[in-house]
């Protein structure tokens, strides 16, 4: 396992050898269900899927055993911690890094408290991810904040905190009791996200454990159906696993196969936390290790999409992942959409709007030259048919990119692909 990919913090990563090695592609349940720390949802997910007796017994889905290296490895590699803190305990300040001379927020937290109310010792912890945003977002305040961070301002940044320091001394309603979410890692501590005391925590390891024993659960019930892991990305808070059919159907006209597949998402920051979406995975001919990712607009009449949001409780959780049948349904349905897209005209016209998205001013993209270079018109690039087309998204999908930016890749090429429109998720 290459863990040097997570050298750098907080850094969703892709994992390059997911696909194209050689493994077992099982794992033994009672090892999976190690990921589960905590023992309340390891007894709810053993009642769940009726894993009492039959923990000796495997999860056979291709690739799971790497998969599972690498959530163990991130999710062990640092140490998490939630306390709770009344805003008028709360403050920053800023101060300058010195290897990159970028400003950093700092959080201090006065008289934090665990679970059972007890008052731990003052923590200070530097803010990662958007936890300055969900701080100073109550008070209107996030975009101000940034520009003082931005130009390095420190003292009205420390007159701003005291003045709303004792407008929460004298307004209650604006004292409001917080959790406050942090990764320790080498001594240090990081704070991640500021959520409600209504958020439960269902992090990575959850997502991919309950995700994997409902695949696993899924081809039990439907003999002849059979998975493999084929994209994973993640670090300490964040997963992407797209699982697809072992079964593809070749279309002759794109010299490509396509595979129903399922997104298992988890953003363990926000409120949204699990998804499930289905989705498409293209194997060009040619290239068996260049795989396109298509996904679907979410429609009403059919069930494309499922989400858990952090404030729903185990029990909805479960009855939401039991949905994951249809998913897989809709996306079968998927496939044969797509299969009769090659007759769409005017492929050319179709690279373009995928251009036109990526040297706009407000691009996303517009620091990935690689990929702006990738879709320029030139004079011996003649895209007159879908083929040629898919080649391009697929050199697209291996460029190193961020993966937010690589996520919204695949929603752009999706979009364009399956109705001609260049819009961004």
């Amino acid at each position: 396992m290459k863990k040097e990919i997570f050298n750098e913090k907080f850094k969703q990563v892709f994992v390059p050898e997911i696909v194209g090695h050689n493994t077992e592609g099982k794992l033994k349940i009672s090892k999976l269900l190690e990921l589960i720390t905590d023992d309340f949802y390891r007894q709810k997910i053993e009642r769940h899927f009726g894993l009492q007796d039959v923990q000796d017994n495997y999860v056979v889905i291709g690739n799971v055993d790497t998969a599972y290296n690498y959530v163990k490895y991130i999710t062990e590699k640092f140490e998490y911690l939630n306390y709770y803190a009344f805003s008028k305990n709360v403050e920053t300040y800023m101060e300058q890094n010195e290897d990159n001379k970028q400003n950093e927020i700092y959080f201090v937290i006065d008289e934090p408290f665990n679970e059972e109310g007890e008052i731990v010792n003052q923590i200070i912890a530097k803010a990662e991810y958007d936890s300055v945003n969900m701080f100073y977002k109550e008070v209107e305040l996030s975009k101000h904040i940034n520009y003082l961070k931005k130009n390095g301002y420190t003292r009205p940044l420390e007159s701003l905190n005291k003045a709303w320091k004792t407008e929460f001394l004298l307004n209650d309603k604006l004292n409001k009791r917080r959790n406050y979410r942090f990764v320790k890692d080498a001594g240090k501590l990081y704070l991640r996200s500021i959520n409600s005391e209504l958020y439960n925590e269902y992090g990575v390891a959850f997502a991919f454990v309950v995700g994997m024993l409902a695949l696993d659960r899924l081809m039990r019930n439907e003999k002849g159906v059979n998975f493999s892991i084929t994209s994973l990305s993640l670090n300490e808070s964040k997963i992407d696993i797209i699982v697809s059919s072992n079964d593809s159907v070749y279309v002759e006209e794109i010299q490509s196969y396509i595979s129903s597949s399922i997104s298992i998402r988890n953003n363990d920051l926000g409120n949204k936390s699990l998804s499930f979406t289905n989705t498409l995975k293209i194997t060009r001919q040619q290239n068996t290790e260049r795989e396109i990712y298509i996904f679907p607009k979410v429609k009403e009449d059919i069930n494309t999409k499922t989400i858990i949001r952090h404030s729903e409780g185990i029990e909805k959780v479960f009855a939401t992942i039991d949905l994951i049948n249809g998913i897989m349904d809709s996306s079968s349905e998927f496939v044969k959409t797509f299969k009769g897209f090659h007759k769409t005209n005017s492929y050319d016209e179709l690279r373009a709007k995928i251009e036109e998205k990526l040297i706009t001013n407000n691009s996303p993209f517009k620091g990935v030259k690689e990929l702006r270079d990738l879709f320029k018109r030139s004079a011996v690039q003649s895209i007159d048919n879908l083929a040629k087309l898919l080649d391009m998204c697929g050199k697209a999908e291996m460029i190193d990119m961020d993966f937010d930016l690589k996520f919204k890749l695949r929603y752009l090429i999706s979009n364009v692909l399956l109705y001609g429109k260049n819009n961004v998720e």
